[in-house]
């Protein structure tokens, strides 16, 4: 099961509420997985590339997977760890955010 929602992996409150429509929607989180990333156009060629464009995926590719990891972490660490014998299949079901 998903539940897609848009998000700007750069704006920390964007990505609690985020996250928060995520938890009331499945209860939990488990797993993050922190796959945002923008390339500007003209990023093969440095010396013709402005500043704000090289900043743009910096933003998106660093600060995003930043943001997702305190919105996320005391909410992962919270539930317990299925017990050893647990194969994938009898696990519960798992939220996943994709920043």
């Amino acid at each position: 099961m998903a539940l897609p929602v848009a998000c700007d992996a750069t704006d920390a409150e964007e990505v609690e509420a985020t996250v928060e429509r995520g938890v009331g929607e499945f209860g939990h989180i488990d797993v993050l997985v922190a796959n945002a990333r923008s390339v500007p156009e003209g990023f093969a060629m440095p010396e013709k590339l402005p500043t704000e464009l090289f900043e743009q995926p910096v933003n998106v590719n660093l600060t995003g997977t930043w943001n997702t990891c305190p919105a996320t972490g005391p909410r992962r660490r919270a539930r317990p760890p299925p017990p050893a014998w647990c194969t994938p299949r009898d696990r519960p079901r798992r939220c996943g955010i994709a920043a």
